[in-house]
């Protein structure tokens, strides 16, 4: 529950917001200030109750505000891959819409399969979820593989 500080993660968005002010092009900034809205809706859907949180402030809307950020990092950035395997995870798992993540994780696929284990893995998680268990095991295997040849150690 220590990282889950709202004091400490309301000042580092603040930090990071005020930076994409006067960088709004700087996709460095834009991809931590995603990830920060990330954090922030994930502890206030999974902690708030253990805080003195506003009423007022939804998990949701942070996770909003975390997948147009990373859309704005993909659109400075098309062919970075992890953004855009970030921003299906971000579509997946907060608005819930498989089919545009999916979309998302074979875009990035077009940009690099040799070293795109993440979009693999997160292809295999999708289809198991929609209960195609054929291209979950396809898309897991071949994750693996990536991950392997890359020299990641396996669990």
């Amino acid at each position: 529950e220590k990282q889950h500080n709202f004091e400490v993660i309301n000042k580092i968005l603040n930090d990071y917001e005020t930076l994409a002010k006067s960088n709004p092009d700087d996709s460095v900034i834009l991809y931590h200030l995603a990830m920060a809205y990330y954090f922030k809706g994930y502890s206030l859907e999974k902690y708030s109750r253990h805080y003195n949180t506003p009423q007022t402030e939804s998990a949701i809307i942070y996770y909003q505000k975390a997948q147009k950020t990373m859309e704005k990092v993909v659109a400075l950035n098309p062919k970075d891959i992890w953004a855009r395997d970030y921003l299906g995870y971000l579509v997946s798992d907060n608005g819930k819409d498989l089919s545009k993540a999916i979309g998302i994780w074979k875009a990035s696929l077009a940009i690099n399969k040799d070293q795109n284990a993440g979009a693999y893995l997160l292809l295999s998680q999708a289809y198991l979820q929609l209960g195609d268990i054929k291209n979950a095991l396809r898309y897991g295997a071949k994750g693996l593989a990536v991950q392997q040849s890359m020299g990641m150690i396996l669990p």
